[in-house]
């Protein structure tokens, strides 16, 4: 059983701010230099350069400018690529191709419990993950719907781990079929597997860990019972 994870946003937010910015390096260099994109982008050198050593991070709507002027995209700056130039090299205004469009989901600082459950449920936002609009139509998420959240305990191990950073699709809460999600229930957050019984207009909440027993609840409690979404994805490094 696993002891330790990397898990992304925390050991790996200075790994990710690393590799922005050496590939904001690559893609200055090309534009002609730190003091011509700076000049482009109406950014101060001081700034620029901040951000060129990996000190500080820009905010997403400055990043999405960089990657227009400087003729990347966002998905290359994130590493969720290696193609530096949009459609292949470095026009801004080309096309990019479908599969290699990027959307950033946002992490929040939410931990919903595997086990007996957490005292929170709406969280701010800690930063942005780079996933590929072809991943999310895979996994049938829609972008604005789509949010990273944090597993804690270890009542659905082997299949989610404490300290997992899970995609939630926000716009699944019907429970019309057996599936992984988010809940609240009173005043607690978990995930679970849910098996909905529609004979008896009720839903198991059951534990791949077999040592936690399931538990039952009516669909009529919904000041007590509501769906936060269905987990979709599980980050994990193995």
């Amino acid at each position: 059983m696993p002891t330790s994870k990397n898990r992304i946003g925390r050991d790996d937010d200075a790994e990710q701010r690393l590799l922005f910015a050496t590939r904001l390096r690559e893609a200055v260099g090309k534009f002609g230099g730190p003091s011509a994109a700076s000049k482009a982008l109406g950014v101060p050198l001081s700034t620029l350069n901040d951000y060129l050593a990996a000190n500080t991070e820009p905010k997403m709507s400055l990043i999405a400018r960089m990657a227009r002027t400087l003729g990347t995209t966002i998905g290359y700056l994130f590493g969720a690529t290696d193609r530096i130039g949009v459609g292949g090299n470095s026009d801004s205004g080309a096309e990019i191709p479908d599969d290699e469009r990027i959307r950033l989901i946002p992490r929040l600082s939410v931990q919903v419990s595997a086990g007996l459950g957490r005292e929170n449920v709406d969280g701010l936002v800690l930063g942005y993950v780079p996933l590929t609009e072809a991943l999310l139509d895979k996994l049938g998420i829609k972008a604005e719907n789509a949010h990273f959240i944090e597993a804690a305990g270890d009542s659905m191990e082997e299949t989610i781990f404490d300290g997992d950073d899970v995609l939630i699709d926000m716009g699944d809460t019907a429970l019309k079929a057996e599936g992984i999600y988010a809940l609240q229930v009173g005043d607690l957050a978990m995930i679970k597997r849910v098996q909905p019984l529609a004979m008896f207009d009720t839903v198991s909440l059951l534990s791949d860990n077999p040592r936690y027993q399931p538990q039952t609840v009516k669909r009529g409690e919904q000041d007590l019972f509501r769906p936060i979404g269905r987990a979709k994805l599980v980050m994990r490094v193995l």
